[in-house]
């Protein structure tokens, strides 16, 4: 995680647990839950420097990748 690939800080900070989120007009990992109805968990860690934000998707998420039929590997 770090540096940061943005800035090269040092001051980089994830958030302690996984959290979900289903905005950006929809979900962020679709069909990627845990559950039909659920939505996948990711882990957010931001640069406290430049502000440069990533996003990383939970174990469970990955795990259900290889054998979806709305992901395909590129």
């Amino acid at each position: 995680m770090k540096p940061c690939l943005v800035c090269k800080s040092e001051n980089v900070y994830q958030y302690k647990k996984p959290v979900e989120f289903g905005g950006f007009g929809g979900e962020l990992l679709p069909e990627l839950g845990p559950g039909m109805f659920s939505v996948a968990s990711f882990i957010p860690v931001i640069c406290s420097d430049c502000g440069h934000i990533r996003f990383f998707a939970s174990k469970e998420a990955r795990d259900k990748l290889a054998d979806s039929d709305s992901w395909k590997l590129v």
